[in-house]
C-alpha cells in the first residue's frame, strides 16, 4: 500500500504548525454550547409536569385521558432533560492533521492529533467535501463517550 506523501509530511507539518504564533492564539479559543436548548426543555418539563399533576387534582370522568396525554409529555420531556444532564461532551479547539477521508454511510476522517495519536471523527458534509490527506490545521472537536464529532477545521 503506497502513502501519500503529503499524509507522510504531516507530523512534521503538524510540528511546524505548534511553534506558529497565530496557530496557538488559534489553539486558545474556547467554545461554550449556548444554554438555550437545555433551558427550554427544562422549562417544558417542569410546565409539563405542573400541568399534569394539576390536571390530576381537578379532573374527574373521560378528563383523565387529557391527563394522561400531559404525563406522557412529561415522560417524554423528562428523558429529554436526562440526556441532557447525562451528556458529558466537551468541546475543544486541537491541531490536527487529516490522514484519510473514510467511506461509508457517515462521513468520517482519519486525523493524526499534535501528540502523535490518531483517532476517527464525524464530520459534516461541507467540512468532509473540503477535506483533503494532508490538509492541517486548527479544528473544533466535540468529544463524547462514543464519538468524536469535527465541526470545523481552520487550515494554516
Amino acid at each position: 500500500m503506497t502513502v501519500d506523501p503529503a499524509v507522510e509530511a504531516l507530523p512534521a507539518k503538524l510540528a511546524a504548525l505548534a511553534a506558529r504564533d497565530d496557530v496557538r492564539a488559534a489553539l486558545a479559543r474556547t467554545y461554550r454550547e449556548g444554554p438555550g436548548p437545555r433551558r427550554m426543555v427544562t422549562a417544558m418539563f417542569v410546565l409539563a409536569l405542573a400541568a399534569t399533576v394539576g390536571l390530576c387534582l381537578i379532573v374527574h370522568g373521560l378528563l383523565y385521558i387529557v391527563a394522561a396525554a400531559f404525563g406522557v409529555v412529561t415522560l417524554v420531556l423528562g428523558v429529554a432533560l436526562a440526556g441532557y444532564l447525562l451528556d458529558d461532551t466537551s468541546y475543544e479547539y486541537q491541531l490536527v492533521g487529516v490522514v484519510a477521508r473514510l467511506s461509508g454511510p457517515v462521513h468520517e476522517v482519519r486525523l493524526a492529533r499534535a501528540d502523535g495519536s490518531e483517532i476517527t471523527a464525524i464530520v459534516t458534509d461541507s467540512v468532509f467535501a473540503g477535506l483533503l490527506p494532508g490538509d492541517a490545521g486548527v479544528g473544533l472537536l466535540s468529544t463524547s463517550k462514543f464519538h468524536h464529532v469535527l465541526t470545523e477545521l481552520t487550515r494554516f
